[in-house]
């Protein structure tokens, strides 16, 4: 398929709605642990590939928690579990507020990048982040419309599950010691067909400034402390079939 034919087929894509065409019936397949990685930073001090996987893991149980709140509380509930996905794996909140460069896989021009932390909630959660934060084109990603029928929110159910796989690595103690990068593919399960759809994904990472507990440990129960590297920079996009 010629380039130009693939930019006509994205923008049916996207004047369609971001509806299911990109929701395959199609089993996950292929192994999802982390390929090309490099495991063996000198420095202590360097984040890692688990620190990454770390991150992205949480991120992926939190974009599952998001629908699950939704579905049991309404908006409430994914505003809440939205609130803490931001505080936790980005750049945002208290002292570690440090902004973020986010591109989303589902967003259109004038507000294609959500460089603020209001931003970034209206694409996860739509109307549910409230009217001074809502940006008009915005659904709610996490509440799973782009796999239903999204002018019908009682369709929407979000997700049951998020794995990241076929991911590749820029780690180690030399340039990218304090910020690693990683990249790969993401396949989400909609909780209401069983179909999966694959996005690309792209994550750098910094230091979390504050990865312990005051006294030293790893703090428990989730929140920004357990994680050493967080988000600074992520973009997203659809992925594209030959």
């Amino acid at each position: 398929m010629c380039v130009f034919a693939v930019w006509l087929a994205l923008l049916g894509g996207l004047g369609a709605g971001f509806g299911l065409g990109w929701w395959t019936r199609t089993e996950h397949e292929g192994d999802i642990s982390p390929s090309n990685a490099n495991r063996n930073a000198t420095d202590s001090t360097c984040l890692t590939v688990e620190d990454m996987d770390a991150n992205m893991a949480a991120w992926g149980a939190a974009l599952v928690r998001i629908g699950d709140a939704w579905n049991a509380e309404g908006c409430a509930g994914a505003l809440r579990e939205a609130d803490t996905a931001l505080d936790t794996a980005y750049t945002f909140g208290g002292d570690n507020d440090g902004g973020l460069l986010f591109k989303p896989t589902l967003t259109v021009a004038p507000d294609t990048f959500r460089p603020t932390r209001a931003g970034a909630l209206s694409y996860f959660v739509g109307e549910c982040a409230g009217p001074a934060s809502h940006v008009p084109t915005d659904r709610g990603f996490a509440l799973g419309y782009s796999a239903s029928d999204a002018a019908d929110a009682s369709t929407w159910q979000g997700f049951t599950h998020a794995y990241f796989h076929d991911m590749r690595y820029l780690a180690g103690s030399g340039a990218h010691c304090g910020a690693p990068v990683a990249q790969g593919k993401m396949t989400l399960t909609s909780r209401l067909t069983g179909r999966n759809g694959t996005v690309d994904k792209t994550f750098a990472f910094v230091r979390n400034p504050a990865p312990l507990g005051a006294g030293g440990e790893a703090t428990s129960g989730g929140g920004k402390n357990v994680l050493r590297a967080l988000i600074a920079v992520h973009h997203s996009s659809l992925q594209v079939e030959s």
